[in-house]
């Protein structure tokens, strides 16, 4: 939804500059997500190798071991959606870029 608004924006500037500013807006709101969501991976990174470790260095029954396990799965599964929101956004953004430059 925030897509089609920004490009509905980008398509507008150039016929009411007045809008230039409402871009940028757009343009700092996705340079947040995109660091928001790189933050995010990376403790989600973190906790992953945590978890990892705890299997490795403590003695554990095995119903806890298949609970870290299920809790690594789920936390690997959490960081792939991540990176994969964060994959899209930097596409958008590209795109964006690419548009910007080919506009000016």
């Amino acid at each position: 939804m925030m897509i089609e608004r920004f490009k509905a924006v980008r398509d507008s500037v150039k016929e009411n500059s007045l809008l230039a500013g409402v871009l940028e807006d757009y343009k700092k709101y996705y340079q947040d997500l995109i660091e928001s969501k790189r933050a995010q991976a990376e403790a989600l990174m973190l906790l992953r190798d945590y978890l990892e470790s705890m299997e490795q260095a403590i003695d554990l029954s095995d119903a806890q071991m298949e609970y870290l396990k299920h809790e690594r799965t789920e936390t690997i599964n959490k960081l792939q959606d991540v990176r994969g929101e964060m994959e899209r956004l930097l596409d958008e953004t590209e795109s964006r870029q690419r548009y910007q430059r080919e506009s000016y």
